[in-house]
């Protein structure tokens, strides 16, 4: 499988800073599961890409530490899933949406 990071969350959006006194890795975790939701949401994999391309959240290493990010896993090998993904990848959010706020308040991780 083939895999493109998208972000930990979208681009113009604050988020857990690896390596800053206040990181918190439980939060970056959160935050990378409402993104993840967030973009099943806008970019929902249709059933005949189901069993070639699928969301994913990774751990990756830094120097201050491990960080989180979510990523897009697709099948190099089918033309249909290449192109979702790098739609999805072109395409990402820049702000959180509604939801996504709503979530992020309820789990305490903005005010």
């Amino acid at each position: 499988m083939n895999e493109l990071e998208i972000g930990t969350v979208p681009a113009e959006e604050q988020c857990q800073q690896v390596g800053t006194p206040d990181y918190d890795a439980i939060s970056a975790k959160k935050e990378c599961s409402i993104y993840k939701k967030y973009l099943q949401r806008l970019f929902p994999i249709p059933p005949t890409l189901e069993d070639e391309v699928s969301y994913c959240i990774k751990s990756l290493p830094h120097d201050y530490g491990n960080y989180y990010e979510v990523a897009i896993k697709f099948n190099g090998e089918n033309s249909e899933a290449v192109e979702f993904a790098y739609n999805v990848e072109a395409k990402s959010p820049l702000c959180w949406d509604a939801t996504a706020i709503d979530e992020l308040r309820t789990l305490g991780l903005i005010a």
